[in-house]
């Protein structure tokens, strides 16, 4: 289950890190647009705010550092982070569809 845990941390992270390098962008492609909500979609379903959830409250379970809890922390709150300041997630964009 630990490994289970550790992996789809990982891959929350780099959904995070793809994420945040379509936001910070002025003007995305669609392509872009559409990459950028289905990764939303995925980082705000509930497995996923579960997993987040859950490894905030267990730190001491060592399985996510400091920079990773913030990136969580961040994304629960609803912001992705382009490592000068946060950005508000276009959440509005899905409810709309």
């Amino acid at each position: 289950m630990l490994a289970k845990t550790k992996e789809s941390a990982s891959e929350l992270t780099r959904l995070i890190y793809l994420l945040s390098n379509i936001v910070v962008k002025d003007d995305v492609t669609a392509e872009e647009y559409s990459l950028e909500q289905s990764y939303i979609k995925e980082l705000l379903s509930e497995s996923s705010v579960s997993t987040m959830t859950f490894l905030l409250q267990n730190r001491q379970l060592g399985i996510i550092d400091d920079k990773t809890a913030l990136l969580f922390s961040d994304v629960l709150e609803g912001y992705v982070s382009d490592g000068q300041q946060r950005i508000p997630l276009p959440i509005d964009k899905i409810s709309n569809q």
